[in-house]
């Protein structure tokens, strides 16, 4: 059974959004799970342009780290 690690990430004017999903490649029915969720707040967008991207880029990576850890507790609690 193969598994593959897929994440999304929408960086809107408001917030950036993480999702990761875990995918089995099986012959069993079944779809992709949800394993992680992050969400920040977005600086550094104005009308959907990036006017600084040091701060796009911190948003970014604080809403992947919450993901993260969201993945890491819901590998523990399956567990």
């Amino acid at each position: 059974m193969a598994k593959s690690i897929v994440a999304g990430i929408d960086v809107g004017t408001h917030q950036v959004k993480v999702v990761v999903v875990e995918r089995t490649r099986t012959k069993e029915v079944g779809g992709p799970q949800i394993v992680g969720t992050g969400i920040a707040r977005s600086r550094g967008l104005r009308h959907g342009y990036i006017i600084n991207s040091t701060d796009i880029s911190k948003s970014i990576a604080h809403a992947v780290r919450q993901a993260e850890r969201d993945r890491k507790s819901t590998r523990l609690n399956s567990s």
